[in-house]
This record gives structure tokens, C-alpha cells and sequence, in this order.
């Protein structure tokens, strides 16, 4: 009797621990853990099945002591990004995929370091740009001098920042109507490069204006092993800005193009440095072609409204003096000289 008692106790204890185990293994595919790892982002709500992805063109950048601008190219298939750095003296901007990174130059005596961390919108998926800025040397000058520099034709200056600790320069200039020299001033580590050109009133032998083109001069400043920097300068004589080929309807040169829509090269003659062009309506898009030839396109017209434009070609050393202007019109546009003639005709060509 007892023998079977014992026999029906282990018979219970035994179905017990079967009815564990199957608890167990139900417990264990109810929570999904097949032995494959869980996806590293979350899928969109909105997307099912879709993952979200980042990557950079690079996890690091170095800069000189001097500072500057580089750039990080983000490949994400969120919807954007952010971007931002512990560090005040680094900072960033974002236009589509590309990522602008400024570092302000390096007044200190050590590397210094900063970290820019990339975040996407949605997934939850983040970089890291580690960024690393050279030291402030012993010896250092750095310089906001252009490569190129335009003066109108009366005599003037410009002034250029030095940040140095360095008092001995040697500064030269290729031609003698344009000076450099460097100034101390009474900022700590700042000094003043002053570059100067005389008048250049070109004339002939009348005394009528002479329509040169610019001259140039080249000027150097120097510091063996700290800087070695050259400054084109440029100075425009009496401008003169044309457009001949086109043909005159009362005071003014005309461009007709079709209604249908329509792209047309205009021949500039201009002696100045350099010229751009603008337009006061959107139907137009103006493209220099090269230093002699503006192509002017206008869109097709969407209706029966006949349409006239005026393109401005200007100096850009000098835009409010040195202009021409002239209109662009419709085959069938009916022109009012009255409406263009911009105080008889100053300006035009």
C-alpha cells in the first residue's frame, strides 16, 4: 500500500515538472527570442519594415590654429538631422546633406579638442565627429587679405586685420601707385595692413577718357617661416559697360525673345575687372557665358499678357556708377520708351 502511494507521488511530481517545462517553452517563443539580435533602429510606425541608416564622410577633423571651414557629408534615409558640438569655438550648419563645421582660431598655447554629435530625426541613430585644433605656435600671423583685391579709380585705401605676435615684416609692392604698409594698433596681438593706390584717370592725348582696361599690381608681405602671403590688386580706370549688338528701339537697346520661351547670347564690352547682371523679372535667368557674353533665357509665357524685363549689367567693384541697362521683351510686346527711359536715358546703353 505504501509502495503504491509512493508510486502515485512520483507519478504527481513528475507531471509537475513536465508541466513546467512546456510552461517554460511556451514562455520562451511567446517572447520572441529566437537567438537572432533585435534590429539596431527601430522601424518607422508610419514605414513598416523600413530601418533608419546614418553614416558620415568622415569621423574626424583637424584644423590649424588658424581656424576655418570644412565639411561632412551626412547620408541618412530619415527625414534629417541634427548636428551639435560641446565646444563654443566649433560650430555647425547644415544645407541638405552637407555639414559645415567653423573653428574660430586657437588663442591658446594647446591642442584643443571637440566633439559633434550627429543625431537623425526619427530611429534614434547618432555619429560622432571628433574635431582636433592644432596649437597656437610660437611665432604666427594670420590675415583676413583676400587673394584678390578691386579698387575703383580715384585714389583710396582699404585696411586688412594681421593677428601676430611678430613685429618685423618685409612688404613689397610690384608697381609704385600702390603702397603697403602695417600699422600697430592698440588691440593686444592686432595690427593693421594699409594698402593704398593713387587715381588712375586714364586719358588721351585730347583729354577725352581713355578706356583702358584695369591695371594690377602685386603685393607681397612676408616673415621668413611664419607668413608668406601676395595680394592681387586690382584698380579699374573710367568704366565703360556696352552692349552693342543689340539694336535700338528709341533710346534703348532691345532684346526680343519668343513668347514660347527662348535663350539668346548678349555680347558685353565692359573694361572694368569684373561684371555681373540682374534682372527685375522671374521670368528671366541670366547666365555669364564667359567674361564677353551674358545668355539671357526666359521661361514660356503662360498667357496672353505681352511681358518686357530690364537687365542691369554692373561693375562690381562700382555698381551704383558703372551700369548699362536694356530691355527684354516679348516678339509681340508693345514697348513705351517712357516706361524705360530712367531719366533720359542715364544708365543705357
Amino acid at each position: 500500500m505504501k509502495r503504491k502511494l509512493l508510486t502515485k507521488r512520483l507519478l504527481s511530481l513528475f507531471a509537475i515538472v513536465v508541466l513546467m517545462l512546456m510552461m517554460a517553452v511556451v514562455t520562451g517563443c511567446g517572447s520572441g527570442d529566437d537567438g537572432s539580435t533585435s534590429p539596431a533602429t527601430p522601424v518607422n510606425p508610419d514605414k513598416p519594415g523600413t530601418s533608419y541608416t546614418l553614416s558620415l564622410s568622415t569621423s574626424s577633423l583637424n584644423f590649424e590654429y588658424d581656424g576655418g571651414q570644412q565639411t561632412v557629408t551626412v547620408t541618412t534615409n530619415a527625414s534629417g538631422y541634427s548636428a551639435q558640438s560641446n565646444q563654443t569655438w566649433c560650430r555647425t550648419s547644415q544645407s541638405g546633406t552637407t555639414l559645415t563645421v567653423t573653428v574660430d582660431a586657437n588663442t591658446t598655447t594647446e591642442q584643443r579638442t571637440a566633439t559633434i554629435t550627429v543625431k537623425t530625426t526619427e530611429g534614434n541613430k547618432q555619429q560622432a565627429v571628433t574635431v582636433t585644433q592644432a596649437k597656437l605656435p610660437e611665432k604666427y600671423c594670420t590675415t583676413n587679405m583676400p587673394d584678390v583685391w578691386v579698387f575703383t579709380r580715384y585714389a583710396s585705401f582699404t585696411e586688412f586685420v594681421l593677428q601676430t605676435n611678430i613685429d618685423e615684416f618685409s612688404i613689397t609692392s610690384s608697381e609704385s601707385w600702390c603702397t603697403a604698409k602695417v600699422l600697430e594698433t592698440t588691440i593686444a596681438n592686432q595690427k593693421t595692413l594699409v594698402v593704398t593706390v593713387e587715381e588712375y584717370d586714364a586719358r588721351d592725348a585730347l583729354g577725352a577718357y581713355s578706356l583702358d582696361p584695369p591695371r594690377t599690381a602685386t603685393v607681397r608681405i612676408k616673415s621668413d617661416g611664419v607668413i608668406d602671403r601676395t595680394l592681387t590688386v586690382v584698380q579699374n580706370t573710367h568704366v565703360e559697360i556696352k552692349t552693342p549688338e543689340l539694336p535700338y528701339v528709341g533710346y534703348n537697346r532691345v532684346l526680343y525673345l519668343s513668347a514660347d520661351g527662348e535663350s539668346k547670347d548678349v555680347v558685353i564690352l565692359a573694361n572694368c575687372y569684373s561684371w555681373s547682371a540682374t534682372s527685375d523679372a522671374d521670368w528671366l535667368t541670366l547666365t555669364p557665358k564667359d567674361n564677353g557674353t551674358l545668355t539671357v533665357t526666359s521661361t514660356p509665357r503662360t498667357d496672353n499678357t505681352a511681358r518686357t524685363a530690364v537687365v542691369t549689367v554692373f561693375d562690381e567693384a562700382d555698381p551704383q556708377q558703372n551700369y548699362c541697362r536694356f530691355i527684354v521683351a516679348d516678339k509681340d510686346a508693345v514697348l513705351n520708351e517712357s516706361d524705360y527711359n530712367y531719366g533720359g536715358g542715364t544708365g543705357w546703353d
